[in-house]
């Protein structure tokens, strides 16, 4: 998730959840390490921000893990059912529909309309322009905010955006020295963890163009 996506997410969140106390189930959430430690700006920004007595917070993820509330697998009818049985009155979705196989992306749009409650908020990001991030694929789904809208043909969109983030080029300038070396070494090893270098590889080609993602909010009728 890039920061500016997560400032984009508290700013829906304020002006779309108007509720006395929401239920936000957090699919795709991934651990507590990986919000905390490797993207701390998800919790900085985001979660530690909300108001605990107004919101209920339910991380859902495949793995199970410190900080998954919810583990298992989303197209298994019987975790739909724990899912729609915590009555979620908003649902963030960030960055998973470009890590699923055609088939199962096209099964996520009718099952998040299951678990959501009538009159709920859909929050969902997916990258736009954006290299690859094998996790444990990437098919590189790279939808406008438009082709996301039209999955979801029974909601109201609330708002939509390309969010812009910064460039490679601004990311590498804020490592540290040996951190820098270490990235110049590495796409000099194609033959070392192929997957992951060329990860790095396709990373560059974002070297002075940003990193661009698809938002959109929706309500559902």
């Amino acid at each position: 998730m890039r920061v500016e996506e997560a400032h984009a997410i508290k700013s829906s969140l304020d002006q779309f959840a108007n509720n006395d106390h929401e239920v936000l189930l957090n699919i795709g959430s991934s651990t507590d390490d990986f919000r905390i430690v490797q993207q701390p700006h998800i919790d900085n920004v985001i979660f530690s921000k909300l108001d605990s007595a107004r919101f209920t917070v339910v991380h859902f993820d495949l793995k199970k893990d410190h900080g998954v509330d919810i583990s298992g697998d989303i197209f298994n009818p019987e975790v739909q059912h724990n899912l729609q049985s915590i009555k979620p009155s908003i649902i963030l979705c960030c960055n998973l529909l470009e890590h699923l196989v055609d088939i199962s992306r096209n099964n996520i749009p009718p099952i998040i309309n299951n678990i959501l409650s009538k009159g709920g908020v859909l929050i969902m990001s997916v990258p736009f322009s954006y290299p690859l991030h094998f996790d444990p694929i990437d098919t590189y789904f790279r939808p406008t905010p438009n082709e996301i809208s039209k999955l979801f043909p029974n909601y109201d969109i609330l708002e939509q955006e390309i969010i812009r983030s910064n460039t490679f080029m601004r990311e590498y300038a804020l490592y540290s020295m040996s951190i820098k070396i270490k990235t110049i070494i590495r796409l000099m090893l194609p033959i070392y963890k192929f997957k992951e270098w060329i990860c790095l590889a396709h990373r560059v080609l974002w070297l002075f163009r940003s990193y661009k993602v698809s938002y959109i909010v929706l309500r559902k009728k």
